[in-house]
């Protein structure tokens, strides 16, 4: 027998059945998911207004930010360290990106490497600032009682290398090349210029003494990049790394910061506070 609408009740004993009712709508999304489908969503279209501005310019602003002694903590309670990973990336997104007055992206997986790319030289300035006052002020002991700084003065600390990314011209050509988003919606990018800078990021490693005093965060600077940001650095030095036998050479400054004035200290002897290998 053809049922044209659902029964109210049972048509043997008479008992009311709505109660039992189950409705499945095909292509609905179970709730669970939905956030990662609008994390995924929202993802994507932060990826491509950021690339249609990169397109037009040729280049961006890199930036790369370890966790100092980020092994030490993560020992100290694995749980923690996960939970203060999402944290420090929530308020990064959160208060300190959100100063920035153009197109900014935070790459990648949620990890002790923070990954930024800026369109303007400018908007670095306020973002790192920002984030700074976010590491001196946040009540860390309270959040995560088990975690403690071993090397450093306190913690959490912050060490980080900037540089301007030059775009490929094949890139150009079509914006799906130019980033990717992985299965959790997270935007990542990938390209010659950028694992250059990992290398000089491994090769300029900063010195625990730099955190002695108030200093919350250190980053090595590029000096065209400095130049772009109208910072007057007189001292940056030349830092060299070697990869397949090819050697590469360029010009860091340092600044740091201290979460405590809206602009960094310009470091007068940068070599001073590099770790020698």
């Amino acid at each position: 027998m053809e049922i044209n609408e659902p029964l109210s009740q049972c048509n043997i004993c008479g008992q009311d059945i709505t109660e039992g009712w189950v409705f499945q709508v095909e292509g609905d999304i179970p709730e669970n998911d939905q956030k990662e489908y609008l994390k995924f969503s929202m993802g994507r279209y932060d990826a491509e207004r950021f690339a249609d501005v990169l397109i037009a310019q040729g280049y961006m602003y890199y930036l790369l930010l370890d966790l100092v002694e980020s092994e030490n903590i993560q020992e100290q309670d694995d749980v923690q360290y996960n939970e203060f990973l999402e944290k420090v990336r929530f308020l990064i997104e959160r208060d300190a990106m959100s100063q920035a007055e153009k197109p900014v992206l935070c790459f990648g997986e949620v990890g002790d490497c923070l990954k930024l790319a800026f369109i303007s030289p400018n908007d670095p300035k306020l973002v790192l600032s920002s984030f700074a006052e976010i590491i001196r002020t946040e009540p860390w002991g309270e959040y995560f009682p088990l975690l403690e700084a071993r090397e450093a003065r306190h913690f959490p600390r912050y060490d980080g290398i900037m540089a301007k990314i030059i775009i490929s011209p094949r890139r150009k050509t079509d914006i799906k090349n130019i980033f990717c988003i992985t299965l959790n919606g997270a935007v990542d990018f990938n390209d010659y210029e950028l694992t250059k800078l990992f290398r000089f990021d491994s090769a300029i490693k900063t010195d625990k003494k730099i955190f002695n005093n108030d200093t919350v965060m250190s980053v090595w600077v590029q000096e065209k990049t400095l130049k772009d940001m109208n910072w007057d650095i007189t001292s940056p030095i030349e830092v060299v790394t070697d990869s397949h036998n090819k050697e590469k050479k360029d010009m860091f400054g340092l600044l740091a910061y201290t979460g405590l004035d809206d602009t960094p200290t310009a470091v007068i002897n940068p070599d001073e506070y590099r770790v020698r290998k």
